[in-house]
Formats: structure tokens, sequence, C-alpha cells
């Protein structure tokens, strides 16, 4: 990363706006103890593209999943989280509506990498 932003700041501008609460791994459950309010996001480290070659690797990309839940499809503000994602310099790939049906919400998986 070529700046001094965690990545935290870095997803937190993208999704503050549309007001979707983020979190990395799993939300607090003592700042949520009933419900979390959906949409909501959360992310963590996906691994790593490297590129290497004698025994040495020369360039690693870190990769980050973001998960994004919510009860009604949203395509306006779906689309809006995308196009921040990208105004923010982030190249990204996403599932289809994955459902969950025991809480009767949906989640989309964006694979994400940061490009600048």
């Amino acid at each position: 990363m070529s700046d001094s932003k965690t990545m935290y700041e870095r997803l937190s501008a993208v999704t503050a706006p549309l007001l979707v609460p983020l979190s990395y791994g799993a939300f607090d459950r003592d700042r949520y103890p009933d419900d979390v309010p959906l949409p909501y996001a959360i992310y963590m480290g996906a691994g790593a593209d490297t590129m290497g070659a004698d025994n040495h690797v020369y360039y690693a990309q870190n990769g980050i999943r973001l998960e994004y839940y919510f009860k009604r499809k949203d395509e306006l503000k779906e689309s809006a989280l995308e196009d921040g994602l990208t105004n923010a310099d982030f190249y990204w790939d996403k599932s289809g509506d994955v459902a969950i049906p025991e809480e009767g919400i949906y989640v989309i998986y964006y694979a994400l990498q940061y490009i600048n």
C-alpha cells in the first residue's frame, strides 16, 4: 500500500456514506447485543497472490474478502458500493446472492485486491 491508511479506513470510506456498518471478521456482540443492523459488511484477509522465481517471492498482492449482508435486495445501494470500491482503487469480483435461510438474509461475497 502506497499510503498510510489501514484497510479498515479504505473500506469504511466506501461503506460509511452508504450507512453500511463495517467490521473485521465479525461484529462485536457487546456493541450489537441483539441484531446487527442490515445491511452490513464484514471483511477479512483472503490470502495472497504471489509471483516468484529462483525460490524467492518477488511480488505479493494481498487479497481481501468483503461480505455484504442484506435482507432486501437494493440494486442502487449495491451499485453504489461497487462504484465506491472501484473509485477507491479496488479491483473486485463478486458472487451471486447467497441465501442464508436460517437467518432469513442474503450475502454477496466480494473478492478484493487493492491496486494502488
